[in-house]
């Protein structure tokens, strides 16, 4: 689990001239991704079950090409009942199987589309329905604090720490009355330290604030310097920019 399926060597040489098969032994180091991944409950869906499924356990697939596969064999079935019904043969019959079936999967992708949209760009995205939601919703969601920390500018909205405490998340804050009598480095580095720990625990970002408006309306705030930080650590803004998860 902890060295996954491309493990890091400490003595690797490119291309050795004088091991052309291979053989050489190599000592291996853990993979930080892959101690990360092995946290998640959700590496099963590619760390996103709002958009993905797994049924054989082998590959993440959209919702909505499931949907539309599932639609499109109810739709054949259901054209070849009706087939049956009218007495249908030849030409005719295949064309109203054919119609039924194609019909039955754009429904279901059009659905699949529509329920993914709406999930990720309503209910498990901004932090003002999050806060209105009820726990149970949440985590049907898989907006449950096991494997989430929250972020976000101080005192903007409803705040990163009524959210994390919302969502049970972990969060970080010191006492006003310790933080303002440190320094920027200080400060600074105890985010950092917050973060590291949250990295290691393999947990995703959420945001009381928008990553996207940060960046561009307070780009030398203390939460667009956890986000830069966060994307040089290999994680990357999603979800219309309410989260940020390690990159693929």
């Amino acid at each position: 689990m902890i060295y996954g399926d491309n493990p890091v060597k400490w003595n690797e040489r490119k291309a050795d001239p004088n091991d052309p098969l291979g053989l050489n032994t190599y000592t291996y180091k853990p993979d930080i991704t892959a101690i990360m991944q092995s946290g998640n409950q959700y590496a099963y869906c590619m760390s996103n079950p709002l958009m993905y499924v797994d049924p054989t356990g082998n590959i993440g697939t959209p919702i909505s090409w499931a949907l539309a596969v599932i639609a499109g064999v109810a739709g054949g079935f259901y054209g070849n009942y009706l087939a049956d019904r009218y007495g249908l043969t030849g030409w005719k019959r295949a064309a109203l199987i054919t119609g039924v079936t194609v019909g039955g999967a754009a429904i279901g992708f059009i659905a699949g589309e529509f329920l993914v949209g709406f999930t990720t760009t309503f209910l498990a995205s901004t932090p003002a329905v999050i806060m209105s939601l009820p726990t149970s919703v949440l985590t049907l969601f898989g907006l449950n604090g096991n494997n989430l920390a929250v972020l976000g500018r101080y005192a903007e909205g409803v705040g990163y720490v009524n959210l994390a405490q919302k969502l049970g998340a972990s969060f970080f804050q010191i006492a006003t009355s310790v933080w303002d009598t440190m320094s920027a480095t200080q400060q600074w580095a105890a985010n950092q330290k917050f973060i590291d720990d949250m990295i290691r625990q393999g947990k995703h970002f959420i945001f009381s604030s928008n990553a996207y408006d940060t960046l561009r309306n307070a780009a030398n705030s203390p939460f667009a310097d956890e986000i830069r930080y966060l994307e040089r650590m290999g994680y990357v803004i999603v979800e219309n920019g309410w989260k940020m998860i390690p990159k693929k």
